[in-house]
């Protein structure tokens, strides 16, 4: 999931943004946040893991390392869910949006299936 709300990140500010715009974004993932530092062991593997298998998720992780090396990208790691300070977490807040921009879209699928069905 983290893979593909990246992609799409990138993809809307490259098509609403000027090219040299510097790209950051936040993620509570360790695995996108390091992405950057591993693109070139994952590259020379072939995309594959000590066992010869393929890397999970192979065909994100290839677009994703095709726009870091295009464009001026950095990922910034945070905190996942600590309850330090409810008050300022953003991991948390972004997480309801999220789950309140879905929970819209689906009422107004389900409206929309309801209406076209009379």
């Amino acid at each position: 999931m983290e893979l593909l709300s990246a992609i799409k990140s990138i993809q809307y500010t490259v098509k609403n943004y000027s090219p040299d715009t510097e790209i950051r974004i936040f993620t509570d993932s360790q695995y996108l946040a390091r992405l950057k530092e591993r693109k070139d062991k994952l590259k020379s593997s072939g995309f594959v893991t000590k066992k010869g298998t393929d890397i999970g998720n192979r065909d994100l992780v290839s677009i994703l390392i095709d726009y870091i090396e295009k464009l001026n990208i950095r990922f910034i790691k945070v905190e996942a869910h600590s309850n330090i300070d409810k008050k300022n977490n953003l991991n948390r807040t972004a997480d309801m949006l999220a789950r309140k921009i879905v929970r819209a879209a689906v009422k107004s699928l389900v409206e929309e299936k309801k209406n076209n069905g009379r």
